[in-house]
């Protein structure tokens, strides 16, 4: 169950809702910052994006790889728009993903979501059940038992066999609104010589219906599904930049609020470095008094001495170089 929980979880991550256009853009700008990406850039955006578990991994970014190259086939088929060989636009990356949520829709169908049964074969029911499940998607397969055994060719059918079976059928019956979805999922709706995309054909019975179930042996919830809307995509826009602006306001508010502070300890740091300044000066001040002291005392100590010499040599000369203080006078 956590296996199937996993990868129901990364299905919810690829938006191909009609009402997650701008969810669509934001995710096929992680994979590339140009108008079109290669099959490496899809590759490993897709995988940052999805952040498949260990056992995950390796599955995924296949299926990736796979889903890519069909999406450049069906997205020049269907919508031509000068993506160039090897890389997709935004409308083949919409195909894209639309693939990989497929992809993952049939492991669960099938049960093969847990670890140890990825690479299991498909049996002839279980390629019953799916047949009645592409179905659901607009293919209809007469022969599911003729249908299996061609594509076994008498042996077992892997699972990707299998898989890029179902989805290329399923990615081939593009309706009238896929269509019109891709004029607008390209920049302009151009094709590569700036002439404005052919107009879509009589409109074909749906592909994927607005909500269906995901699969049907574990209840894990549902897959919605559906193309663009212009409507939705404007009020969800509106949504996105009414959240961003409130986002900046409040960030806007706490920069005020640290500059304000900032410029309080800028002044208070100016206070204090005028106080040290006017002590520093007191300072000097009295070092220069002590000096002047210091000259001062120096001098007179100086002329006491002179005049203590003086007195002494006066007082020797009379006594006939004797000093008056001896007893003997030697």
């Amino acid at each position: 169950a956590s296996a199937a929980a996993g990868w129901l979880a990364m299905a919810a991550k690829l938006p191909v809702g009609k009402e997650e256009r701008v969810d669509r853009r934001a995710v096929f700008d992680v994979c590339t910052a140009a108008s079109t990406m290669e099959a490496e850039e899809a590759r490993a955006g897709l995988m940052r994006h999805l952040q498949p578990g260990e056992t995950q991994a390796e599955l995924l970014s296949a299926a990736i790889e796979d889903g890519f190259e069909r999406a450049e086939e069906a997205a020049e088929a269907s919508a031509p728009c000068g993506a160039g060989p090897g890389s997709l636009g935004r409308w083949g990356f919409y195909l894209l993903i639309v693939y990989v949520r497929q992809y993952i829709e049939l492991l669960l169908m099938l049960e093969r979501a847990a670890e140890g049964r990825m690479a299991a074969p498909v049996s002839a029911d279980e390629f019953a059940t799916v047949c009645g499940r592409v179905a659901e998607w607009g293919v209809v397969v007469d022969d599911a038992a003729a249908a299996y055994g061609a594509l076994c060719g008498g042996g077992e059918l892997a699972f990707g066999v299998f898989a890029a079976w179902c989805l290329k059928l399923s990615l081939a019956t593009l309706t009238a609104d896929c269509l019109e979805a891709a004029t607008l999922e390209n920049e302009g709706g151009l094709a590569a010589d700036g002439a404005a995309l052919l107009p879509p054909p009589e409109p074909l019975d749906p592909v994927l219906e607005d909500s269906e179930r995901s699969f049907s042996a574990t209840d894990l919830g549902s897959v919605k599904r559906g193309f663009y809307d212009a409507a939705e995509a404007d009020a969800a826009s509106e949504d996105v930049k009414r959240e961003l602006s409130s986002k900046l306001e409040e960030q806007t508010s706490r920069l005020e609020e640290a500059l304000a502070e900032l410029e309080k300890l800028r002044t208070e740091r100016e206070e204090q470095d005028r106080k040290i300044g006017t002590v520093l000066e007191a300072n000097d001040a009295m070092e220069r008094q002590l000096k002047e002291l210091n000259a001062v005392v120096e001098g007179v100590v100086k002329r006491e001495l002179q005049r203590v010499k003086t007195v002494n040599e006066a007082r020797a000369g009379r006594h006939g170089g004797r000093d008056p203080r001896s007893r003997f006078g030697r």
